[in-house]
């Protein structure tokens, strides 16, 4: 997971880094974080991200000064393979407690998690959506690999 930011390091709840309607300072603060993450971290490992919304800004960035690029097409796409996914409250709230912004960000994590890593936790009993049958249903949709058992 990326960490660093939040006071869970789950990337919400920062003082500096901002808690939402984050400004660009901080969204650029974010990416800067990812990117050296990505540097450092062996390219055959990935870095979870806690919200696809963080994963899709991280991607429409640069990576570098426009004139300093050797190929940008290419850095976002490793990119897009190295950031998968966790999901810190699995099935806590219609939202997973701001996980999902809307319908597409729902769709896009289907869909990106046929290939890069998906795992979570659980952060609290939502009878709306926490039965076996939706879990079930998640838990295949966007192709978790791991379930914390500690929440």
């Amino acid at each position: 997971q990326a960490g660093f930011i939040g006071k869970w390091g789950e990337w919400w709840g920062s003082d500096y880094f901002g808690t939402s309607n984050h400004t660009e300072f901080q969204m650029q603060e974010r990416f800067n974080v990812a990117a050296k993450l990505l540097q450092v971290i062996p390219p055959q490992l990935q870095v979870q991200m806690r919200t696809p919304r963080y994963k899709l800004d991280i991607l429409q960035r640069q990576p570098c000064e426009i004139d300093e690029c050797d190929d940008t097409d290419a850095w976002r796409v490793a990119t897009e393979k190295r950031l998968g996914h966790h999901n810190d409250c699995f099935l806590g709230s219609e939202t997973d407690m701001g996980t999902f912004r809307n319908d597409e960000d729902r769709a896009y994590l289907a869909k990106d998690t046929a290939v890069v890593s998906m795992g979570g936790e659980t952060c609290q009993v939502f009878p709306e959506r926490t039965n076996c049958a939706t879990a079930l249903e998640e838990v295949e949709r966007y192709h978790f690999s791991y379930l914390n058992q500690m929440y």
